[in-house]
């Protein structure tokens, strides 16, 4: 005999109800995949735009009129190109006129959208919709393409592209002053300003374990990015080389600098003190880094074991920086040094919210500063 028993209300209802808790729980989560995609494929779509945009400008250098070349093309020349095949005919394209400067406006089918401006260099912006006051800013990059585009002269530290100022630094022909400030925009964190530190490339910079973080062409940020500790756990054993912050900043700091600058940037072996746990000084290759107390007041501070391994920036030695007079130092918050106190198995340095170095240590584990700096060649 056939049993033909079905389920009971309750367990019906049951089944019922558990479905409701799987679906409640699932759904924020497949919602925010779905989000987390749509916001991935703008931003790569952005990019797309921004190689476009490259593709575009050099065929509208090398392609023109019988094949002459064509030092500056203008914006009606490149969207000839973009209007092929390298940017999707169903992307929308507009040339504005009206506004100042003269703009290229690219909306992509999936929402992006990019202005493309000739203002101090081919200039590409890219926002996650045309409602830019409440978009997600992906990144502002001037267009180059190293070998294919015409050399540009130096002009301002200020107005030249990365390309320019890597160029005129390799040649070692620049304008380009100790002090001299440029803006800089980082994803996800705002804009700020950097600032040459030094230019000078002295014999001590020659020497066999000499720190190469205050030799040659170096930029250091004027601000203060964000606030971080220097380890998660309070402690100064491994120095910089093992620390959090080095980790930080050579990975989500660098990563939100535009990719221009990126490409500009330099490995630099870098030497740092080390604390009561450790016995000998560190080294490491950085693109990013901070700053030692020797880089910044003259000699450096007696608990920093690694003082005699590297020299003052010409920026502070030019503004008289010492021990005793150290205003030039200020920055809008405490910031972090990498230099660990040599009595401490805890402490790093910093600069006192005056410039100062008395009580020159912090237990690693505090918020402090981020003004990393880093060279280009």
């Amino acid at each position: 005999m056939i049993n033909r028993k079905g389920f009971t209300l309750i367990e019906l209802l049951a089944v019922i109800v558990i479905l409701a808790i799987i679906a409640l729980i699932a759904t924020p989560v497949i919602l925010n995949i779905i989000n987390s995609a749509r916001a991935n494929a703008k931003q790569r779509s952005a990019e797309l735009v921004y190689t476009g945009v490259q593709y575009a400008y050099v065929s509208a250098m090398y392609g023109g009129i019988e094949g002459t070349y064509v030092a500056n093309p203008s914006l009606e020349d490149i969207k000839k190109y973009l209007n092929v095949d390298n940017v999707d005919k169903e992307n929308k394209v507009t040339f504005d006129k009206e506004d100042a400067p003269e703009m290229l406006k690219i909306e992509t089918n999936d929402g992006a959208y990019c202005e493309v401006t000739i203002e101090n260099g081919l200039q590409v912006s890219c926002y996650s919709s045309t409602e830019k006051e409440n978009a997600k800013h992906y990144f502002t990059k001037y267009v180059q393409t190293d070998s294919e585009v015409a050399d540009v002269n130096p002009v301002s530290f200020a107005t030249d592209s990365w390309h320019t100022i890597q160029k005129a630094v390799k040649s070692g022909n620049y304008p380009y002053k100790v002090g001299d400030t440029k803006t800089v925009e980082l994803t996800d964190f705002g804009t700020f300003t950097l600032r040459v530190a030094n230019t000078s490339t002295p014999d001590d910079c020659k020497k066999e374990g000499f720190s190469q973080t205050a030799c040659g062409f170096v930029v250091e940020f004027q601000d203060i990015i964000t606030i971080h500790v220097m380890n998660e756990i309070d402690t100064n054993k491994g120095g910089w080389r093992d620390s959090d912050m080095r980790k930080y900043i050579n990975d989500t700091i660098y990563k939100a600098l535009p990719t221009d600058l990126q490409n500009v940037i330099i490995g630099t072996f870098v030497v740092s003190g080390y604390g009561s746990e450790d016995s000998s000084n560190f080294e490491t290759t950085d693109k990013l880094y901070l700053l030692a107390t020797a880089e910044i007041w003259l000699d450096g501070i007696s608990d920093d074991t690694a003082r005699d391994k590297t020299r003052q920036l010409d920026y502070y030695a030019q503004k008289g920086v010492t021990k005793s007079n150290y205003s030039e130092a200020i920055k809008p918050n405490y910031w972090w040094l990498r230099s660990s106190n040599s009595g401490d198995n805890r402490y790093f340095s910093r600069v006192g919210a005056v410039g100062d170095w008395d009580y020159d240590y912090s237990d690693a584990t505090l918020g402090r500063g981020v003004s990393p700096a880093f060279r280009i060649g």
